[in-house]
């Protein structure tokens, strides 16, 4: 579709698929410009005009920084800039080509933005990617998130567990208060359950399970933080296609 106006689609297991719609031609009638790009799982294929974003974030810097001479720094609003010009060497424009650089979230998950020293009061920014989820949840990657509470009395007293389950758009699908017993099932939208089993001391990793795959929280698919007020916080994650 090399033509103004022309779409191309294109897809990558990072973002899922996405379009770029070239919308001019540059001053000379020759080259495509103003690319539009759209993702299909950040606002249903919402419009990202990166040639404006990036000419927004060049403004800012030519506003913000010290200017020719050591000039004083204006103040300029913030943003957000999704989009920007490569720096370096290979700049944004080098004989026939232009180049463009945007920060996309991976499929399910959301993109930050940044806040600038010079305006800190100013409020952040956040692009969102969701996966379709027609079952009442998004497959892919999905997490649990466990509370292991400490034995009041590790002679004779049971460990205590709390989790939430989140899908693939890190949306929560189950949650489940502290409990006392050293193991917990957690049933959500997923087709399947979790659970999680706690062993016999407090340095023991725990183990979780789901469909019929378990794993210890020793695994590199989870995080595991020290014990604090009695407590302490896990994070893991699995699939849930």
């Amino acid at each position: 579709m090399c033509f103004q106006g022309g779409r191309q689609y294109f897809s990558d297991p990072r973002i899922g698929d996405f379009s770029i719609t070239f919308t001019t031609k540059d001053v000379n009638g020759q080259g495509l410009t103003g690319p539009v790009l759209q993702l299909a799982d950040v606002g249903n294929w919402q419009e990202i005009p990166v040639q404006d974003l990036a000419d927004a974030h060049q403004k800012y810097q030519d506003c913000d920084g010290t200017g020719v001479g050591g000039t004083t720094p204006k103040d300029c609003a913030q943003g957000p800039y999704l989009c920007t010009f490569p720096t370096g060497n290979n700049g944004p424009k080098v004989g026939r080509t232009r180049k463009y650089a945007c920060g996309m979230p991976k499929r399910g998950k959301k993109f930050e933005g940044r806040q600038v020293e010079e305006h800190p009061d100013e409020e952040g920014w956040q692009v969102e990617s969701n996966i379709p989820a027609p079952n009442g949840y998004a497959p892919g990657q999905c997490g649990v998130h466990i509370t292991q509470y400490q034995k009041p009395e590790p002679s004779k007293d049971e460990y205590s567990l709390a989790a939430q389950v989140f899908d693939a758009n890190e949306d929560e699908v189950a949650r489940v208060d502290k409990t006392v017993g050293p193991k917990l099932r957690i049933t959500s939208k997923l087709p399947k359950a979790v659970t999680v089993t706690a062993k016999a001391v407090d340095g023991d990793a725990l183990t979780v399970e789901y469909d019929g795959i378990p794993f210890d929280t020793v695994s590199p698919f989870c995080v595991v933080g020290g014990y604090d007020s009695g407590k302490r916080e896990i994070d893991c994650g699995f699939l849930c296609n």
